[in-house]
């Protein structure tokens, strides 16, 4: 499976994309949310995913980033070009198909995927919590967090996040996450990264840089603007060097 974050309406670079690590269904893919806002082509870039997501269910995946949120894209671009090219109705229609988007997955019971990060609690308690319910409040508990906390090496637990929306966590939280849930991986998005790397910790959003990586994954660098495809290898010692 192929990871994705931050798309933030560059459709042509989504486009780029799919040329070059296969359409579905040849290639299965699993998005990590932010999708709308920013971009100029938001409409173009939702309904091409949604499509795929109708078409090969078993094949395409979607999750939530903050950006799925009426309170924001409301702000950031999305709903203004939803008016400015059709109506309002259509922007509320999304929103509705947002509060229904899946705020994480686990691959292979081994890879914990979300936008943001989860706070300390049982993934069981909080499969209770947000399954079946169609969410739209995210400032507040835990769909808050999920799609809006985030790492700092300087932090020890937890502490306060500059965006002031939820928390940033330490390296010690992240490991003791892993630990609780018999998980290898944390694999996110929402933030720009110039390291690429941490131990047990893959963000993926806004890639610039270019360099050979030795990691259990291999990185394809597709934009210089937003987007990077992430794509799990079966041998560690494989490397890819971005282009």
């Amino acid at each position: 499976v192929s990871f994705l974050g931050d798309i933030h309406g560059q459709y042509t670079d989504l486009l780029r994309l799919f040329e070059y690590g296969g359409f579905p269904p040849e290639a299965n893919y699993l998005f990590l949310g932010d999708y709308v806002d920013r971009g100029k082509q938001s409409l173009e870039t939702i309904c091409l995913l949604l499509a795929y997501k109708i078409k090969y269910p078993e094949n395409f995946f979607l999750l939530r980033g903050n950006h799925e949120c009426a309170s924001i894209n409301r702000i950031y671009g999305f709903y203004d070009e939803c008016k400015r090219r059709y109506n309002i109705k259509l922007w509320k229609t999304f929103t509705d198909c947002f509060n229904c988007l899946p705020i994480a997955a686990i691959i292979d019971e081994k890879i914990f995927c979300c936008h943001g990060v989860l706070k300390e609690i049982s993934l069981k308690y909080s499969a209770n919590r947000i399954l079946d319910k169609k969410l739209n409040i995210c400032y507040l508990g835990l769909l808050c967090d999920l799609l809006w906390s985030d790492p700092d090496k300087d932090v020890q637990g937890w502490g306060e996040n500059d965006r002031g929306v939820s928390f940033t966590f330490g390296a010690d939280v992240v490991s003791k996450f892993l630990n609780r849930h018999d998980l290898d991986l944390i694999c996110r998005a929402h933030q720009v990264n110039n390291s690429f790397f941490k131990t047990k910790w893959l963000k993926i959003s806004h890639l610039e840089l270019k360099q050979r990586l030795l990691n259990e994954f291999e990185i394809w660098l597709i934009s210089a603007r937003h987007l990077c495809l992430y794509r799990r290898r079966q041998k560690y010692e494989n490397t890819l060097e971005s282009r």
